[in-house]
């Protein structure tokens, strides 16, 4: 293919801790802002590995600062969310929701934003867990928010909505039956040669669709 005289192999790279740190401070620098050291770890840590992503978040920063200021920390937090986890909460919560078109969309994002199959699987084997945890409260007399509130951490409060809706979707033994979905999808993607992503995929798929199985009216 690289050899074709009618075609041209493009290299294409998530960004790195090196190359994400090299476009925080140049991007940034073409407005004349500078940014603290821990304005630029914290960045470092919650811009995604996809470049186009990133871009956008650190031109809504600039915008935010101004031309020719020094970006702080407090200036990063305000303005720059980690869209790694925003979108893994997003997966979490359509296939726990039922919604398998969401959460395979989702699915695609995380991994352009660096996420791995596994790291997929646990983060929706956690999510069951805490479902796991409430529902088990629930069937013992305890109100939905009663439960909820016991948690820890705590539901972040935008997903409090999703999540309190889907402990109408499941019982505690569907929800069983999805965590060992997790587990055994996640043994299968270490096993060496697997097709991780395809076993992720499908994972998610049975999950979104055992939610739709039947409702809890408490």
């Amino acid at each position: 293919f690289e050899s074709a005289a009618n075609a041209a192999a493009i290299a294409c790279f998530a960004d790195d801790a090196q190359t994400l740190d090299r476009l925080i401070h140049d991007t940034l620098a073409i407005r004349g802002i500078t940014v603290s050291h821990d304005a630029a770890a914290y960045l470092g840590a919650n811009l995604g590995a996809d470049r186009g992503i990133s871009r956008s978040e650190l031109e809504k920063l600039a915008l935010y600062a101004g031309e020719g200021a020094t970006v702080s920390l407090e200036d990063a937090m305000a303005s720059v969310g980690n869209s790694s986890a925003v979108s893994l909460d997003n997966l979490v919560m359509a296939a726990a929701g039922g919604d398998g078109f969401a959460a395979d969309q989702a699915l695609t994002r995380s991994y352009q934003e660096g996420a791995n199959p596994v790291s997929v699987l646990r983060a929706l084997g956690r999510h069951l867990t805490r479902l796991l945890l409430t529902r088990a409260k629930i069937d013992t007399g305890v109100t939905r928010d009663a439960a909820m509130k016991a948690l820890r951490p705590t539901v972040f409060y935008k997903l409090a909505p999703a999540f309190h809706a889907q402990l109408r979707k499941w019982t505690v033994r569907k929800l069983g039956i999805a965590s060992g979905l997790v587990l055994e999808a996640e043994r299968q993607c270490k096993q060496t040669g697997a097709p991780a992503h395809a076993l992720c995929g499908r994972a998610i798929l049975q999950i979104s669709r055992l939610a739709m199985r039947g409702a809890q009216r408490r």
